[in-house]
């Protein structure tokens, strides 16, 4: 994490969250399942973004870990973002969940087996493959682009989690959640 600059950490979590809800959408769908997932009513999951962090932050010191633990010098970059994607996602879903269930008083996120799995393969898949690509364009970005897409991405979430916190609070209220936030 220290090879980033803190604009680019804020970016990579606008990205992984906007990422996290299109690929949440694609499993929804190939569930065959609707759903009205994430606190935000936009496109974009919070929870994505932050597990997304977490693994891009753990898994480098995580493989050093494993392969030390081993007695090896082989490369644990791999099995160590699996592991990274899984406590990751776990940790989210748990924060999320409580959080949820203070504020609706239902416990409204479970969690499936296909899920861990699925947290798993989004370890591997963003240290391996979307990590590398993201930092070369970022990179590849002049900067006051990143500040102006930040400016507005921010402000646009922050609106939307206020909302979206408003209608769990309406739901303590009601015991339902309206069509509409779907």
């Amino acid at each position: 994490m220290r090879e980033y600059q803190i604009y680019e950490l804020l970016l990579f979590f606008a990205l992984y969250s906007v990422l996290g809800w299109a690929a949440d959408r694609c499993v929804f769908a190939l569930r065959k399942r609707g759903g009205g997932r994430g606190l935000c009513k936009g496109p974009y999951m919070p929870a994505f973004g932050t597990a997304s962090l977490l693994i891009i932050a753990e898994s480098g010191p995580a493989a050093r870990e494993m392969a030390a633990w081993l007695g090896t010098d082989l490369d644990m970059t791999l099995p160590a973002a699996a592991v990274c994607g899984l406590l990751a996602g776990a940790a989210v879903w748990a924060v999320s969940g409580l959080l949820a269930r203070i504020c609706s008083g239902k416990w409204l996120i479970r969690a499936r087996f296909s899920d861990v799995l699925l947290w798993m393969a989004a370890g591997v898949i963003i240290v391996a493959h979307l990590q590398p690509a993201l930092t070369a364009v970022i990179r590849w970005i002049n900067p006051w682009i990143h500040m102006i897409f930040l400016t507005i991405f921010y402000l646009l979430m922050s609106g939307d989690c206020m909302d979206g916190a408003a209608v769990l609070l309406q739901y303590r209220k009601k015991s339902t959640i309206s069509k509409e936030t779907e």
